[in-house]
């Protein structure tokens, strides 16, 4: 039997006196629930974090979640990762880097990449930047064991490092003021502390730094056609679905405020929406 948290409170409302259950978006012992105050939606009993460095590590249930969805249903699993990998060489996936770029400070100092897998992505980017003349220290912070040895040991080649951590605890041993850009891509709904998580976010953000965050849509279209079924529901590890407006409600009680969510960063028939976020005035 998996370890659980029980007794979770709604990360927006901090109360657990409006909460219902989701009988239908619920599985084995995994429970969903909304809380009716507002209209967040979430697991109730999540793994703690050192289920999430083995067990539940990213990528196994990766991988599971993907066997099962080609075993429930076979031809939208092969339709999708089709037109997934059409996507992929048509439009190259730069959309964090172009909102990281458009956005971040002329000398971003730290760049914190929070559930950073192998690091690649982060030393990509790093190396980019590096080519125009901007020189950022790198922090990868990543919760699998097996994902952060291997990107502490890539980030230290070019000056940089992974935290094997929690993001809260990772984040606290972090100096404030120091960043000027957090990523928090394909993260935050891992993370079953997400405002204790965007409070240490917005502390080590410098002044006129900014926090990229990228999340599935729960108010997606195909959620609503798919059900149970839409490819954003991964449990036990994913424990919060965000609409974008429970987003930018948890981002206002971190005192982050929106510097861009436009239509074309949640559309509807997108599984995913994206955010920029900057310490409120």
């Amino acid at each position: 039997m998996p370890i659980s948290i029980h007794n979770r409170l709604c990360d927006i409302c901090q109360s657990s006196t409006h909460l219902v259950h989701l009988p239908h978006y619920s599985l084995d012992e995994w429970e969903m629930v909304e809380c009716l105050n507002c209209q967040y939606t979430f697991l109730a009993n999540p793994p703690p974090y050192q289920e999430l460095e083995t067990t539940f590590a990213w990528e196994k249930t990766s991988q599971q979640s993907t066997s099962q969805r080609h075993s429930s249903t076979p031809i939208q699993a092969v339709v999708a990762q089709s037109s997934k990998k059409l996507r992929r060489s048509l439009f190259k996936r730069r959309k964090i880097r172009d909102l990281a770029i458009a956005h971040m400070p002329e000398q971003p100092g730290t760049i914190v990449d929070i559930g950073c897998m192998k690091g690649d992505t982060l030393i990509r980017f790093c190396k980019e930047l590096r080519e125009n003349h901007f020189n950022p220290t790198p922090i990868g912070i990543e919760i699998s064991t097996e994902l952060a040895q291997r990107a502490d040991k890539k980030l230290k080649k070019i000056g940089g490092r992974c935290i094997h951590a929690d993001a809260l605890s990772a984040l606290s041993s972090i100096a404030p003021s120091c960043s000027g850009l957090v990523i928090m891509s394909a993260y935050l709904e891992h993370e079953y502390q997400a405002l204790a998580v965007l409070k240490q976010v917005s502390r080590v953000l410098k002044s006129d730094g900014i926090a990229v965050i990228k999340v599935p849509n729960f108010a997606s279209w195909n959620r609503h056609i798919m059900g149970k079924r839409w490819c954003g529901f991964r449990y036990p590890d994913h424990v919060n679905y965000f609409t974008p407006k429970t987003l930018m409600k948890l981002c206002s009680q971190a005192d982050l405020q929106s510097v861009r969510f436009s239509w074309r960063d949640r559309f509807p028939t997108s599984d995913n929406m994206y955010a920029v976020v900057a310490k409120a005035p």
